[in-house]
């Protein structure tokens, strides 16, 4: 699954989801990636947290936590409720 989250005034933002693998980015539209996070993931329904271990910088992995939500019209929203550094 892939979706475009929002492109406006210059900046977009996309993730992809694929058997137990998520991929997020944030930056501007013109190619330029801010942030990334980009790995294997479990997600806790009763707690509405995935937790990540990104891989994005291969040389600073870091464990990713982030809370799921979805709103009555299917729209999903994830934040990042922490981030530990490994």
């Amino acid at each position: 699954m892939s979706h475009k989250l929002y492109e406006d005034l210059g900046l977009k933002g996309t993730f992809y989801i694929n058997d137990g693998h998520l991929t997020f980015d944030w930056g501007l539209a013109s190619g330029f990636t801010v942030m990334m996070v980009d790995g294997d993931y479990t997600y806790d329904e009763e707690k509405g947290i995935a937790s990540i271990e990104d891989l994005a910088i291969e040389d600073d992995p870091r464990d990713i936590s982030m809370s799921v939500s979805m709103d009555k019209d299917g729209i999903l929203t994830l934040r990042y409720p922490t981030i530990c550094f490994a």
